[in-house]
């Protein structure tokens, strides 16, 4: 697992637990965990609200110190919003950012 994906589950994960929420699930340590993580949807599997998945954003915003506008997610309906998905939408502007950086 890439460094900047083991940051993102942390805070998935440090998120969900402190709100209660149990995942039952070892992404950090088992691959095939790491797997089914990614495919949990935030709203249904995980019970994320709109809030919370708010809260969620601006904790990755903190860890990773970059912007996530709010159009970056507009596009994905409640069946697209996995967390493998919310990733790759944090990875992208990462991969921007960086770009911006050069």
């Amino acid at each position: 697992m890439e460094e900047n994906q083991k940051r993102m589950v942390e805070v998935v994960v440090k998120y969900a637990e402190e709100y209660g929420i149990n995942i039952d699930l070892d992404p950090l340590n088992n691959p095939d965990d790491l797997e089914k993580f990614l495919k949990l949807t935030l709203m249904d599997d995980l019970r994320f609200d709109s809030m919370d998945t708010v809260e969620m954003t601006m904790s990755l915003e903190d860890e990773f110190e970059i912007d996530l506008p709010d159009e970056l997610f507009d596009n994905l309906s409640a069946e697209e919003y996995t967390v493998g998905k919310f990733f790759e939408v944090v990875q992208k502007q990462l991969d921007k950012t960086r770009v911006g950086q050069l």
